[in-house]
């Protein structure tokens, strides 16, 4: 993992760094009626948490003669939501905003496309971050020790020891599933395939089996916790290796959440760096509660350090 991090080692070869961030998710897992970016954690929405950290990277950034700049990629009926915010937020280092695409690939594709008409468009050697719009709790530390990263590395990406034990598992098919059913006691047979009528006017009470039983599946391995990281963002790229390996992936058809995995089919090395706990992406409505306690122990920290 990467070493501590002093801003005063910023490579001097690094000039330019460029910015997308993907912001297009429907969020169907947060279960709510507005969509996770534009949700309020202690009072900021998710999406301007997650630029004011960019805003104040790129104002320490200018000290050092690296100019950054940025498009977010968001869904087409809230991109001029989204510009809005910024112009409101004062986020001039955001160049664009742009309808992103039915994938997370294609969406990070078309923030790479916008590149191209910034007023100075990327060469192959400038920097390119890619961070989610819903990692929201990103510090300056994580982000120079990016920076730091990118002066290595082609192509990098921070990540955190995996804490629980993880299963490689095969997921079931519909006919093993339904060998699986069969196998079952009857009380749970009954809760994983009954389907659920409206209370009738004799029934005093509802049926308890409000949902079906996970579908069973069977174990492959047990991979080795030290040999596991949980991936992050951002993730750093040389603009010519995320660029070929971009147009590799759209070529083949190629689908990833994980943007380095598309540099792996390309066969690059991919170098992981030191990430952050407190880095969480908001995701379900417990995230917004772990956001908070999250938020409340730095303003604690701040608060002794004063």
């Amino acid at each position: 993992m990467a070493q501590a991090f002093s801003k005063k080692r910023v490579t001097s070869d690094i000039k330019r760094i460029y910015v997308i961030i993907p912001a297009a998710g429907i969020g169907s897992r947060m279960e709510s009626e507005e969509n996770k970016q534009f949700i309020e954690i202690n009072g900021i929405p998710v999406i301007t948490r997650t630029l004011n950290a960019f805003k104040e990277f790129a104002a320490s950034l200018f000290n050092y003669g690296i100019q950054l700049k940025a498009v977010v990629v968001t869904q087409s009926e809230f991109v001029f939501k989204v510009k809005t915010i910024c112009k409101r937020e004062g986020f001039d280092f955001v160049h664009d905003v742009v309808e992103g695409g039915a994938t997370r690939t294609e969406s990070v594709w078309n923030g790479i496309e916008a590149l191209q008409f910034f007023p100075f468009p990327p060469t192959d050697n400038d920097v390119i971050f890619i961070h989610d719009g819903a990692r929201c709790l990103i510090d300056q530390d994580l982000l120079y020790r990016c920076i730091e990263g990118a002066a290595h590395y082609d192509v990098c990406a921070v990540a955190v020891d995996v804490k629980s034990t993880i299963k490689k598992v095969e997921p079931a098919s519909e006919a093993k599933k339904e060998e699986d059913l069969s196998k079952l006691p009857p009380i749970a047979r009954l809760r994983a395939t009954s389907v659920l009528k409206s209370p009738s006017k004799e029934e005093d009470a509802p049926s308890p089996f409000k949902r079906p039983a996970a579908t069973p599946v069977d174990v492959e391995e047990t991979p080795k916790r030290n040999e596991l990281k949980e991936v992050q963002t951002p993730q750093v790229f040389r603009y010519n290796k995320l660029l070929n390996s971009y147009a590799n992936a759209l070529r083949k058809n190629i689908e990833a959440t994980d943007d380095t995995s598309l540099a792996e089919a390309m066969h690059y090395k991919v170098t992981l760096i030191e990430g952050s706990y407190n880095n969480i992406k908001i995701t379900t409505p417990e995230d917004i509660t772990i956001a908070e306690a999250i938020l409340k122990k730095i303003d604690a920290q701040k608060e002794a350090e004063s």
